[in-house]
């Protein structure tokens, strides 16, 4: 996730380079990565690393081998990866 944030970040200090300008909308991958790396920071930082271990869910409904639960940080990634098919 920090990866993706990071490279949102980085390709539009591209554009800036190349085109000129860097236009932005209210609601970008810039800001709002950067928003979600320092939540996600402050969060590990009060709760500890097992609070991304949490399991949420039975994950055998699945039917991939190896994954029995489904954890806070799966789901949260799968989320941003499904997110960042649409922006």
């Amino acid at each position: 996730m920090v990866v993706m944030a990071m490279a949102a970040f980085h390709f539009t200090t591209l554009e800036e380079y190349y085109v000129g300008t860097l236009k932005l909308p209210v609601c970008n991958a810039v800001s709002d990565g950067s928003l979600l790396i320092i939540g996600m920071y402050l969060v590990t930082g009060v709760l500890g690393n097992g609070f991304w271990a949490t399991t949420v869910c039975d994950g055998t409904w699945l039917n991939i081998e190896g994954i029995t639960e489904l954890t806070l940080g799966q789901l949260l990634i799968t989320v941003m990866c499904v997110m960042s098919l649409f922006i």
